[in-house]
């Protein structure tokens, strides 16, 4: 069997020992670009070699060693790899692509722990370029429909078990972590997914473009990131074709941990990656207990989300004003106020709706609020993708003033039996379930698919972030009159990437 990345130091040594007995046809020459490379991972300890152009000789099948010594050396102490370390590594691998296979790598494990380096790092991902050609583009809308979709019949089965309670869900993030899960199944178990989940037959393509697409927006419009990660058990033997798409297209390390020896442990281990990905939010993602000796691998995802409005609330303008609970029923909140002579607003039947942009115009929160006269429930249940997007047509610049509550909530998930009930029950089922396409052997079904989110809108912006672990076990014109946008009754809001269309995370405001 091929050796990876993950198995490679051990032959490094014997590598370069093999150096001095080289024929001197087969070195790289000695004042190639290599050398330079190479110099500027030594210069950070990324490599334990002593590299100088013009004395330094090495084989092709070296350089490709040296790369991966760099990249798991990286990998242990993220600081060392600088955007000038990334440029070298990059340029090595591009370079000596076939060297890597010659010399017992994989070379598409070797690059795609670069660009997962480089996402830990926060250093830009290379496929950011991709994510502008048209061909990605299309592919990344084709996915953003897939999760809009998703998003609302997700939206709606939550709040049918959740009257009068606050929510906030990452369709896209439970899309993402089941897109991932979806890559082994078979049989009806990947046909039921593929109906719930609204994918297309090249999902993965279109999920991985989407990825980039929004993990290339600029700095200065927002600080968002999606991560992903895959924790095979310890031993446990990963089809090629399984491992090459989730490492493709979703940018997912593969990291074994022995959940039956060390189930707590593991736990730690996955729950630190989430923590550390979504900036300290979501924490504890995975409970006590949850992992053990039948536990066969966990999938996650993990998403980040910080931006500052594009026409910030002034701080002194905010005040305590009555929330209408119900129409008897209120409680003062803190609300925000603020005027937009030139905001996107559209009145729909029996309500409003609004969208407030953040800085850049990216992306932006659309708030749907019902007419006084009407109720969240009756606006839920007309949402649907193809709503949306009429009622965002009918947008036009207006004069609006606006007052929202300053918020911030946290809420947790077990979405297993509401998945379930939407249409994909074999995936959780130990005797129906298929994801031999895993690792050949139909032994795993899905035992849990947890979901832990976080957001605070104030006056500054909007930060949010979202988590999901999936669990495996064994078996215009403006109008001249000013409009008054007064959130003081429960409303929906969403997240948009404005880039895609995808809707990020959803929300209903019922109570403070």
């Amino acid at each position: 069997m091929k050796r990876t990345a993950i198995l490679a130091l051990t032959v490094l040594t014997l590598a370069f020992a093999g150096a001095a007995y080289a024929d001197a046809s087969q070195l790289i020459p000695s004042f190639h670009w290599t050398y330079r490379s190479l110099g500027v991972l030594a210069q950070n300890g990324l490599i334990n070699e002593n590299v100088e152009p013009g004395k330094s000789a090495y084989t092709p099948e070296q350089a490709a060693a040296m790369v991966v010594m760099a990249v798991k050396k990286a990998e242990r102490d993220i600081t060392k790899l600088g955007a000038e370390e990334l440029a070298a590594l990059r340029q090595l691998a591009a370079a000596y692509k076939d060297s890597f296979e010659a010399a017992g790598y994989d070379y598409d494990a070797v690059r795609c722990d670069i660009e997962i380096c480089a996402m830990r790092a926060g250093l830009p991902d290379e496929a950011a370029a991709e994510s502008l050609t048209p061909r990605a583009q299309a592919l990344a809308e084709e996915a953003a429909q897939a999760v809009n979709e998703f998003t609302f019949d997700l939206y709606k089965a939550t709040a049918a078990g959740a009257a009068g309670e606050n929510i906030f869900l990452s369709p896209y993030s439970v899309s993402t972590a089941l897109a991932m899960t979806y890559a082994g199944a078979r049989g009806v178990t990947e046909a039921e997914m593929a109906d719930v989940l609204h994918f297309a037959p090249d999902v993965h393509a279109g999920m991985g473009a989407l990825i980039n697409s929004i993990n290339a927006a600029p700095e200065e419009a927002a600080t968002v990131r999606t991560a992903n990660a895959i924790w095979p058990a310890k031993g446990e033997k990963i089809l090629p074709e399984f491992a090459q798409t989730v490492r493709r297209d979703y940018r997912a390390g593969l990291t074994q941990l022995d959940y039956a020896k060390r189930p707590e442990s593991a736990r730690k281990t996955i729950n630190k990656w989430v923590e550390e990905q979504t900036a300290g939010k979501i924490t504890d993602i995975i409970p006590g207990g949850a992992l053990g000796k039948d536990t066969k691998m966990v999938l996650t995802n993990a998403v980040y989300f910080k931006a500052a409005w594009q026409e910030e609330f002034k701080a002194e303008d905010t005040a305590e004003r009555p929330f209408w609970i119900t129409p008897e029923k209120s409680a003062d909140v803190m609300t925000m106020r603020r005027r937009s002579k030139e905001l996107n607003y559209a009145k729909l039947d029996n309500a409003q709706m609004i969208e407030m942009p953040y800085k850049d115009g990216r992306f932006s929160m659309l708030v749907l609020l019902p007419d006084k006269d009407s109720s969240v429930e009756a606006l839920e249940a007309s949402m649907d993708a193809s709503s949306l997007a009429q009622w965002s047509a009918a947008m036009r610049p207006a004069d609006v003033e606006i007052f929202m509550p300053k918020f911030k909530q946290e809420s947790s998930y077990d979405l297993s039996a509401t998945l379930a009930a939407l249409g994909m029950p074999s995936a959780f089922d130990a005797g129906t379930a298929d994801f031999s396409g895993v690792t050949g052997n139909r032994d795993m079904a899905i035992s849990g698919v947890l979901h832990k989110t976080f957001v605070e809108v104030s006056e500054e912006g909007t930060e949010a972030a979202a988590a999901t672990a999936v669990i495996v076990m064994r078996a215009s014109l403006a109008p001249q009159e000013r409009v008054i946008f007064n959130a003081d009754r429960p409303f929906v809001y969403i997240i948009r990437d404005n880039a895609t269309g995808a809707a990020l995370f959803i929300g209903r405001y019922a109570h403070p």
